[in-house]
């Protein structure tokens, strides 16, 4: 990763070399799949913190729901990127997600009765 200094209207312009030729200027040519990372990381982040001050069960729709958003968002751009692991992780951790809310485990169907 490098960096090249410019100006800009009389700003310093701050260019970063992600990949060889291809560089990213923070506040411009931001692409929607980074958006969406960062919209992803967000609800993670924040159904995690909510999940660890017990506002929230990790077995509720609305943690489950956030975590596979957030993790679809993620492995979106994982995917879009290239890096294989962390798309594979993020697509299991939403199929969990996803599918404790399709199919709750039979404790949870006896509680809700």
């Amino acid at each position: 990763m490098s960096s090249e200094w410019g100006s800009e209207l009389g700003e310093q312009l701050i260019e970063i070399e992600c990949e060889p030729g291809t560089y990213i200027r923070p506040g411009e040519n931001m692409e929607y799949t980074m958006m969406g990372a960062y919209c992803g990381m967000f609800v993670v982040i924040t159904a995690f913190a909510l999940e660890t001050r017990g506002q929230i069960s990790s077995r509720s729709i609305g943690y489950l729901a956030g975590m596979a958003l957030g993790q679809i968002l993620l492995g979106i751009r994982a995917w879009h990127t290239g890096e294989w692991p962390f798309a594979i992780l993020a697509a299991i951790w939403a199929g969990i997600a996803l599918l404790a809310i399709a199919k709750p485990s039979d404790s949870e169907v006896e509680d809700s009765q």
